[in-house]
Protein backbone atom coordinates (compact mmCIF):
# COMPACT_ATOMS: atom_id res chain seq x y z
CA UNK A 1 0.00 0.00 0.00
CA UNK A 2 1.13 3.39 -0.63
CA UNK A 3 -0.02 6.25 1.51
CA UNK A 4 0.31 10.03 0.41
CA UNK A 5 -0.86 13.29 2.24
CA UNK A 6 -2.10 16.78 1.05
CA UNK A 7 -2.67 20.02 2.65
CA UNK A 8 -5.18 22.26 1.32
CA UNK A 9 -4.81 25.74 1.84
CA UNK A 10 -7.62 28.81 2.24
CA UNK A 11 -9.70 29.24 -0.87
CA UNK A 12 -8.79 26.13 -2.31
CA UNK A 13 -11.71 23.11 -3.43
CA UNK A 14 -11.43 20.16 -1.35
CA UNK A 15 -13.21 18.23 -3.83
CA UNK A 16 -11.68 19.41 -7.54
CA UNK A 17 -8.37 19.83 -5.21
CA UNK A 18 -8.85 15.81 -4.23
CA UNK A 19 -9.42 15.10 -7.82
CA UNK A 20 -6.62 17.25 -9.84
CA UNK A 21 -4.14 15.02 -7.04
CA UNK A 22 -5.38 11.60 -8.07
CA UNK A 23 -4.62 12.42 -11.33
CA UNK A 24 -1.71 14.07 -10.68
CA UNK A 25 -0.31 10.48 -8.61
CA UNK A 26 -2.13 8.02 -10.79
CA UNK A 27 -3.92 7.19 -7.79
CA UNK A 28 -6.09 3.72 -9.13
CA UNK A 29 -7.74 2.48 -6.41
CA UNK A 30 -7.76 5.12 -3.16
CA UNK A 31 -9.19 5.50 -0.05
CA UNK A 32 -9.28 8.46 2.77
CA UNK A 33 -7.64 7.08 5.85
CA UNK A 34 -8.22 10.59 7.81
CA UNK A 35 -9.38 14.00 6.43
CA UNK A 36 -9.61 17.18 8.81
CA UNK A 37 -9.66 20.99 8.46
CA UNK A 38 -12.14 23.58 8.02
CA UNK A 39 -14.30 25.09 5.64
CA UNK A 40 -15.71 28.15 4.74
CA UNK A 41 -18.44 27.30 2.40
CA UNK A 42 -19.94 23.44 2.57
CA UNK A 43 -21.67 22.28 -0.66
CA UNK A 44 -23.25 18.66 0.48
CA UNK A 45 -25.95 16.68 -1.49
CA UNK A 46 -28.02 14.95 1.33
CA UNK A 47 -29.54 11.71 0.93
CA UNK A 48 -31.80 10.94 -1.85
CA UNK A 49 -31.57 14.56 -3.01
CA UNK A 50 -30.97 15.49 -6.67
CA UNK A 51 -29.62 18.93 -5.72
CA UNK A 52 -26.84 19.69 -3.35
CA UNK A 53 -27.35 22.49 -0.20
CA UNK A 54 -24.75 25.04 -0.16
CA UNK A 55 -24.20 26.14 3.85
CA UNK A 56 -22.23 29.29 4.36
CA UNK A 57 -20.39 28.92 7.70
CA UNK A 58 -17.25 28.43 9.48
CA UNK A 59 -17.07 24.72 9.81
CA UNK A 60 -14.52 21.85 10.84
CA UNK A 61 -14.29 18.82 9.05
CA UNK A 62 -15.32 15.95 11.55
CA UNK A 63 -14.86 13.46 8.84
CA UNK A 64 -14.02 12.74 5.25
CA UNK A 65 -14.11 8.92 4.20
CA UNK A 66 -14.53 7.45 0.70
CA UNK A 67 -12.85 6.23 -2.74
CA UNK A 68 -10.33 8.40 -4.93
CA UNK A 69 -9.39 7.29 -8.14
CA UNK A 70 -7.91 9.30 -11.54
CA UNK A 71 -11.01 7.50 -12.53
CA UNK A 72 -13.23 9.45 -10.12
CA UNK A 73 -13.95 9.88 -6.64
CA UNK A 74 -17.20 9.08 -4.11
CA UNK A 75 -16.92 10.94 -0.91
CA UNK A 76 -18.88 11.85 2.21
CA UNK A 77 -18.22 14.29 5.05
CA UNK A 78 -19.38 15.22 8.38
CA UNK A 79 -19.30 18.77 9.50
CA UNK A 80 -19.87 20.77 12.53
CA UNK A 81 -20.68 24.60 12.86
CA UNK A 82 -19.12 26.68 15.44
CA UNK A 83 -21.35 25.93 18.40
CA UNK A 84 -20.14 22.62 17.83
CA UNK A 85 -23.08 20.79 16.12
CA UNK A 86 -23.20 18.80 13.43
CA UNK A 87 -24.70 19.73 10.31
CA UNK A 88 -28.44 18.14 9.36
CA UNK A 89 -27.70 14.94 6.91
CA UNK A 90 -31.83 14.29 6.70
CA UNK A 91 -33.86 16.79 5.03
CA UNK A 92 -36.96 17.61 6.30
CA UNK A 93 -40.17 17.07 3.71
CA UNK A 94 -42.89 19.07 3.65
CA UNK A 95 -45.81 18.53 6.49
CA UNK A 96 -42.82 16.81 8.64
CA UNK A 97 -40.80 18.49 11.65
CA UNK A 98 -37.13 19.08 11.07
CA UNK A 99 -34.43 17.24 12.17
CA UNK A 100 -32.64 13.51 11.10
CA UNK A 101 -33.72 9.72 12.31
CA UNK A 102 -33.86 9.41 16.04
CA UNK A 103 -35.33 13.43 16.44
CA UNK A 104 -38.64 14.58 16.62
CA UNK A 105 -41.14 18.06 15.42
CA UNK A 106 -38.82 20.19 17.87
CA UNK A 107 -35.15 18.49 17.25
CA UNK A 108 -35.36 16.32 20.78
CA UNK A 109 -33.76 12.82 20.31
CA UNK A 110 -36.91 9.97 20.27
CA UNK A 111 -35.64 6.60 20.77
CA UNK A 112 -36.86 4.51 17.83
CA UNK A 113 -39.35 2.01 17.99
CA UNK A 114 -37.28 -0.74 17.12
CA UNK A 115 -34.05 0.30 19.54
CA UNK A 116 -32.80 -3.02 21.78
CA UNK A 117 -32.25 -0.31 24.30
CA UNK A 118 -35.91 1.31 24.30
CA UNK A 119 -37.38 0.28 28.15
CA UNK A 120 -33.92 1.54 29.60
CA UNK A 121 -34.32 5.17 29.15
CA UNK A 122 -30.99 4.62 26.73
CA UNK A 123 -30.47 5.25 22.77
CA UNK A 124 -28.48 6.27 20.40
CA UNK A 125 -28.74 9.99 19.45
CA UNK A 126 -27.37 11.72 17.11
CA UNK A 127 -26.93 14.99 19.34
CA UNK A 128 -23.43 16.32 20.80
CA UNK A 129 -22.70 13.68 23.80
CA UNK A 130 -22.12 14.44 26.92
CA UNK A 131 -18.51 13.08 28.71
CA UNK A 132 -19.05 9.28 29.91
CA UNK A 133 -22.46 8.22 27.94
CA UNK A 134 -20.47 6.36 25.62
CA UNK A 135 -23.01 7.35 23.23
CA UNK A 136 -26.35 7.00 24.91
CA UNK A 137 -28.30 9.53 26.04
CA UNK A 138 -30.95 9.66 28.68
CA UNK A 139 -34.47 10.47 27.85
CA UNK A 140 -34.62 14.08 28.24
CA UNK A 141 -36.74 16.60 26.58
CA UNK A 142 -34.20 19.37 25.64
CA UNK A 143 -34.48 19.92 22.24
CA UNK A 144 -30.73 18.62 20.01
CA UNK A 145 -29.10 20.35 17.29
CA UNK A 146 -30.10 18.38 13.95
CA UNK A 147 -27.08 15.62 13.09
CA UNK A 148 -26.10 15.34 9.66
CA UNK A 149 -23.26 14.32 6.71
CA UNK A 150 -23.43 13.82 2.84
CA UNK A 151 -21.91 13.53 -0.61
CA UNK A 152 -19.29 16.09 -0.50
CA UNK A 153 -19.78 18.14 -3.85
CA UNK A 154 -17.37 21.16 -5.65
CA UNK A 155 -17.73 24.20 -3.38
CA UNK A 156 -16.13 23.02 -0.39
CA UNK A 157 -13.80 26.02 0.64
CA UNK A 158 -11.35 25.79 2.59
CA UNK A 159 -10.90 27.90 5.45
CA UNK A 160 -7.86 27.54 7.27
CA UNK A 161 -6.83 24.03 6.09
CA UNK A 162 -7.26 20.96 5.08
CA UNK A 163 -4.97 17.98 5.84
CA UNK A 164 -5.90 14.61 4.20
CA UNK A 165 -4.19 11.37 4.15
CA UNK A 166 -4.60 8.64 1.43
CA UNK A 167 -4.30 4.57 0.92
CA UNK A 168 -3.60 3.42 -2.25
CA UNK A 169 -3.28 0.06 -3.44
CA UNK A 170 -1.71 -1.71 -6.87
CA UNK A 171 -4.01 -4.80 -6.25
CA UNK A 172 -7.09 -3.49 -8.10
CA UNK A 173 -8.64 -0.76 -9.91
CA UNK A 174 -11.64 1.62 -9.06
CA UNK A 175 -13.85 2.75 -12.16
CA UNK A 176 -17.01 4.59 -12.12
CA UNK A 177 -19.70 3.73 -14.47
CA UNK A 178 -23.46 3.59 -14.72
CA UNK A 179 -25.38 1.20 -12.61
CA UNK A 180 -28.51 0.34 -14.78
CA UNK A 181 -30.12 -0.32 -10.87
CA UNK A 182 -29.34 3.11 -9.35
CA UNK A 183 -28.88 5.38 -12.55
CA UNK A 184 -26.18 6.55 -10.59
CA UNK A 185 -22.38 6.15 -11.27
CA UNK A 186 -21.04 3.74 -8.71
CA UNK A 187 -17.95 1.93 -7.83
CA UNK A 188 -16.84 -0.88 -10.20
CA UNK A 189 -13.61 -2.68 -9.20
CA UNK A 190 -11.29 -4.29 -11.45
CA UNK A 191 -9.15 -7.11 -10.73
CA UNK A 192 -5.75 -7.98 -12.56
CA UNK A 193 -4.89 -9.04 -14.91
CA UNK A 194 -5.59 -5.29 -15.78
CA UNK A 195 -6.80 -4.71 -19.85
CA UNK A 196 -5.20 -1.23 -20.75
Amino acid sequence: MKIFAIRLKPNDDLKQNLKNFAIEKNIQAGFILSGIGSLKQATIRFANQDMSTVLRDKFEILSLNGTIANQGLHLHIAIANQQGQTIGGQQEEKGQGAGSKGENRDGACTPPRSSALEGRGLYPCSAPLHAGRKGLLPLLPAPFPPASSGHLDNGCVIYTTAEIVIGATEEFRFQRTVDEQTGYQELEIQYPPFSS
